[in-house]
């Protein structure tokens, strides 16, 4: 564990916050430095917001995709319903 993950334990615990609160605390304390306020906002960042997951898509998919998704949209599309044809 880093120093100072060490010192927002630290520091947290002894006010009986959790290192999350901690670092909200700073951040929206409008009297600490600003570079340090933007350090606690981005220390935060991964617990407070949902990172969408990124997915790589090969080629054989993305022509799935495309092929699944073609004729939606179009005036025509009815003509391409497997119903249709029955």
């Amino acid at each position: 564990m880093s120093e100072s993950k060490r010192r927002v334990k630290r520091i947290g615990t002894r006010r009986g916050e959790t290192p999350l609160q901690y670092l909200l605390r700073v951040m929206r304390d409008e009297t600490v430095d600003d570079a340090r306020r933007d350090k606690a906002a981005a220390a935060a960042l991964p617990y407070c917001c949902a990172r969408l997951a990124t997915r790589y898509v090969g080629t054989a998919e993305r022509a799935a995709l495309a092929a699944k998704a073609a004729g939606r949209d179009v005036e025509w599309d009815d003509d391409l319903r497997t119903e249709a044809i029955n």
